[in-house]
């Protein structure tokens, strides 16, 4: 959690399935936090996306931990972190 921590504090990463699902079809996640309490069939989903573009996926904390750290108000089960954040443009609320 920590490395996910650091990648939020430095705000290279997107939360929440639709813009981690944009980004990897556009090949711009390196990494991906996966939140150990959500629902298996999203699980199943998220992991199958990242593997089809070779991207590692790290199952931990919770989905409140998550909201938490990225300071959203609902839940969120996936982060993924992205490869340059220089040449992404992610609109934060």
């Amino acid at each position: 959690m920590e490395s996910l921590k650091k990648h939020i504090t430095e705000k290279n990463y997107v939360a929440g399935l639709h813009q981690f699902n944009r980004l990897l079809a556009e090949d711009k996640i390196s990494e991906a936090y996966l939140a150990a309490d959500a629902d298996e069939a999203f699980k199943h989903k998220v992991l199958k996306a990242a593997d089809a573009k070779g991207v590692t996926v790290k199952v931990t904390g919770s989905c409140r931990e998550f909201a938490s750290l990225c300071k959203i108000r609902v839940g969120c089960a996936v982060i993924g972190i992205t490869r340059n954040e220089s040449s992404i443009n992610i609109e934060r609320r």
